[in-house]
């Protein structure tokens, strides 16, 4: 029971997932239903319509069509009715094969990551390999977007701390708690609420554990560096996740966040077709500048590491044809976005590096 949290969840989709889309999903009763009439981030009650039938068009997994609002004090958006909390994990039903092959999963990991530093010589952009990935025919849901950014990991080498003991939030198929363990070398554990998840990653030799962040309130003043990557934006209670993490978090420790920008210039580009939305997954967005307020308010430093660049568009281009592909028009087509100009507050992603004062 409850959100089955994963970590790669803004540009790439999981095969079996996607195959879905093919078969009827499920459809949430009314009972099964609740209708929020407050923000769960600032509980404003003020509020209007941003988009109105909104379907599952990233996995298929749910038939029914969802209405999104747009909070008017923080400009975050939130789903309205919402299924129950009890009734959640009906939505991430196919999310996770336990059964793949973790060597699959390995060798493909090594092999984007070879290609990774050979476009990287070659002076092509990260965006590129984003944008090609969707094509390659293996699932990047397992082989997981490229991990923690380069300029945080050595921003946290720096800090002079020897032996850094990490907590990955929604672990997912495991390629941060894997790049984390045997690549950084850190004292690492996986969390997520998803047996599945928990399996694939124990079967790739990671420390996994089946658990929600009440994990984090159980082990106080334990990480130097805790990171949750695309999971706020699935929870019902967003705020109190952020004060877990900042009442237990080792002080002059990291915390790596990131999630979709409800003011995301792509979202107003492509609407209720947006990869960022995800419904009904997605339960709650906030904006950037209602995100960075909220984490200076409970003590932290924050550093922002988000991108300027479409990472949702060739994803959303495919939601938009109702695609269950996305293919090499899609690449050709971003050509035409790739060079808009937008402001700090319109990046796509929300990357943030916090340091507990």
């Amino acid at each position: 029971m409850g959100v089955k949290n994963v970590t790669c969840k803004h540009v790439f989709r999981l095969k079996n997932s996607i195959k879905s889309m093919k078969k009827k999903g499920y459809l949430y009763s009314a009972q099964q239903l609740e209708e929020v009439d407050e923000c769960p981030y600032c509980r404003s009650k003020k509020r209007e319509i941003a988009h109105a039938n909104v379907g599952d068009w990233s996995f298929g997994i749910i038939e029914n069509l969802w209405t999104y609002w747009s909070c008017l004090s923080c400009a975050s958006l939130y789903l309205s009715p919402r299924p129950k909390f009890e009734y959640i994990d009906k939505a991430y039903i196919g999310y996770f094969d336990s059964n793949v092959n973790p060597d699959i999963i390995i060798w493909s990991r090594r092999l984007l990551k070879y290609i990774y530093n050979y476009l990287s010589k070659k002076l092509f952009y990260l965006s590129k390999l984003y944008l090609l990935a969707p094509l390659i025919n293996f699932s990047p849901k397992y082989i997981g977007e490229f991990p923690i950014s380069n300029r945080i990991v050595d921003y946290i080498s720096n800090s002079g701390v020897k032996k850094i003991k990490f907590l990955d939030i929604g672990c997912g198929g495991g390629r941060v708690l894997d790049y984390a363990t045997n690549e950084l070398r850190w004292e690492s554990l996986g969390i997520d609420l998803s047996p599945e998840s928990v399996t694939l990653c124990r079967n790739l030799g990671l420390h996994a554990i089946e658990s929600n962040y009440s994990y984090v309130n159980d082990h106080p003043l334990t990480y130097d560096v805790i990171h949750a990557s695309h999971i706020l934006e699935h929870l019902y209670d967003p705020i109190n996740f952020l004060n877990s993490i900042s009442n237990n978090l080792r002080h002059g420790g990291y915390f790596i966040i990131s999630m979709p920008n409800s003011t995301s210039y792509m979202r107003y580009f492509f609407a209720e077709c947006w990869r960022g939305l995800e419904a009904p997954r997605h339960i709650a967005i906030p904006s950037i500048k209602y995100i960075k307020k909220t984490l200076l308010k409970l003590g932290f430093e924050v550093i922002d590491f988000s991108y300027k660049k479409q990472q949702t568009a060739m994803e959303s281009m495919r939601i938009q044809r109702r695609s269950s592909k996305s293919t090499f028009l899609d690449y050709l087509k971003i050509n035409n976005i790739k060079d808009l100009v937008f402001s700090c507050d319109e990046v796509d992603i929300i990357t943030l590096l916090c340091i507990k004062k």
